[in-house]
């Protein structure tokens, strides 16, 4: 890790650390919303922390973003600092000015039309299910298809043009519907390079590096309960089933922070299919991992709405759905091997682990 990476590190824990007070989860799942605390996070500048800088070597960027996404996993950040910093990142790549403010991210599906008049102006139509913090944003970031061309499309949130429905997650984020009615895009582009497929890319490496954030800490709660909780008149870290459940755990988030830091290493202008494939199943299964031994080792108490331990799980559970779950990106591995053809796969393989060592 650099001395940049460090210092972002431990700036973004401490800080996130600082907003991620109970009251303030218990404040933000119910509803509410804090202009001050998330006004302190625009001000400390991970919002533009995946904005490429001039002169800047490829792929520093998708580096130094990877501890503030971990941070917002393990902290349990109730802020949308991971949209506001992918959609920064992505305007800026693609040359859209006008993203200010608040500003959330969405991919076509087959509810959503985009149509291009032939004075130039993009109009959006339709539904789409469950984006995030939308109720909180100023802008959406659009991602399809019109005229048989990529585009990107800014398209405002407040008017009489859109109606929300008010949604959550298993973790208590906003997860809102948005139904646009001719709404005008503020801006757009064609041919940006940032597909459908492009930006689910982006934001499921996102969610990749919160999980592993999130799952370092359920296994730290674990850890530390089982050392501090006593049955039969000794430790529970020192029963072997225990010691071999949380060496299991530890094992998985090793691997999966291996393999998610790997596929930031990898990125240059945009995160790599393969690699965000890849990241992306370790991810869910060091999810999965993290919550059923996590909750084992806790018992009944880690149920408890009192013990923080939920906080870590609910988000395992919920990002681990979004971006794609495992078998989406399975699936997406092995139809580049069998492209490839299995001769090939192997070398294809170490080819990019040598280019990043």
């Amino acid at each position: 890790m650099s001395d940049m990476q460090e210092l972002i590190t431990d700036s973004a824990r401490r800080l996130l650390g600082e907003l991620s007070t109970r009251e303030a989860i218990a404040r933000m799942e119910g509803g509410g919303w804090d202009p001050e605390s998330w006004s302190t996070i625009t001000a400390s500048g991970f919002v533009d922390v995946l904005v490429e800088e001039a002169g800047e070597a490829a792929g520093d960027h998708w580096s130094r973003t990877y501890p503030v996404l971990h941070a917002i996993g393990l902290k349990s950040l109730p802020f949308p600092l991971a949209e506001a910093l992918l959609c920064r990142g992505i305007a800026a790549t693609a040359g859209l000015a006008g993203a200010d403010g608040l500003v959330t991210l969405a991919v076509q599906d087959r509810e959503l039309q985009l149509e291009l008049s032939p004075n130039g102006r993009l109009t959006v139509d339709g539904r789409l299910p469950e984006v995030p913090w939308a109720r909180c944003a100023d802008h959406l970031l659009v991602a399809g298809r019109v005229a048989d061309q990529d585009v990107l499309a800014l398209v405002g949130l407040r008017g009489d043009h859109v109606q929300l429905a008010q949604g959550a997650n298993i973790a208590g984020e906003p997860r809102d519907d948005v139904t646009l009615r001719s709404a005008k895009a503020v801006e757009w582009i064609a041919g940006s390079g940032f597909a459908t497929g492009a930006l689910l890319r982006h934001l499921a490496l996102v969610r990749s590096a919160m999980m592993v954030g999130a799952a370092e800490a359920a296994l730290e709660l674990a850890v530390r309960y089982s050392g501090e909780r006593r049955q039969f008149g000794r430790a529970l870290s020192q029963f072997q089933a225990i010691q071999q459940m949380l060496a299991m755990l530890a094992g998985e988030v090793t691997a999966a922070k291996t393999i998610t830091r790997a596929a930031f290493a990898s990125a240059q202008r945009e995160p790599q299919a393969f690699d965000v494939a890849v990241a992306k199943v370790r991810a869910g299964r060091v999810a999965e991992a993290a919550a059923s031994i996590a909750h084992q080792v806790h018992g009944a108490i880690g149920f408890a709405r009192e013990h923080p331990l939920h906080l870590h799980t609910r988000r395992l559970w919920s990002w681990r759905a979004e971006a794609g779950a495992e078998s989406y990106w399975a699936e997406c591995i092995g139809r580049e091997a069998i492209a490839r053809g299995g001769h090939q796969f192997w070398a294809d393989l170490t080819a990019s682990q040598t280019a990043r060592a």
